[in-house]
């Protein structure tokens, strides 16, 4: 069966744009678009289908300067495309929101502490569909050169059977 399967390949890939509309000194406003693509549902590596979202930023590294310390806040909302994996339709629109605080260890490297939360994905009796979410993430940010950044981390959920317990992430950034 499809679950007793080893297997591997692309899962879902994201696309964002970001858009400064303000910046005084260490303090900025970013408009932030993005396209989720979906991976392939009949191989369980995505949802199949492509969501799209929009959201605010707001990041501030001169209030705490001295400290090493940079806080951001945002919120946004996610259009989920058709996902064929449940039988019943995702809810139109899924807010979301959050607020990190970034340590500069090191020159290149950053430690990251967030939490996460998002409206319900799904109309759903079972918690993990239909109930808010929150999440803590940390990360370790590297910056190979001003172009290029990798990051590792780990989320835990913080409002209990709301999302996966522990997951692992890793990204690869560029910016031109």
């Amino acid at each position: 069966s499809l679950l007793d399967d080893s297997g591997g390949g692309v899962g879902e890939t994201r696309l964002y744009a970001n858009y400064q509309a303000w910046s005084d000194g260490g303090r900025a406003l970013t408009v932030r678009g993005g396209v989720k693509f979906a991976g392939s549902r009949s191989e369980w590596r995505g949802s199949g289908g492509t969501d799209f979202s929009l959201g605010v930023v707001y990041s501030d590294s001169q209030s705490l300067a001295e400290t090493g310390l940079a806080w951001h806040v945002q919120v946004g909302v996610v259009r989920p495309g058709d996902s064929r994996l449940l039988p019943r339709d995702p809810q139109s629109l899924i807010w979301y929101g959050a607020a990190s605080l970034d340590w500069q260890l090191h020159d290149t490297v950053t430690l990251v502490a967030q939490i996460d939360s998002h409206s319900g994905a799904y109309d759903s009796d079972l918690r993990q569909l239909g109930d808010a979410t929150a999440q803590l993430a940390l990360a370790l940010q590297w910056e190979v050169n001003p172009r290029w950044r990798v990051e590792f981390g780990f989320t835990e959920d913080v409002a209990v059977d709301t999302a996966p317990d522990i997951s692992f992430f890793g990204s690869l950034r560029y910016q031109p």
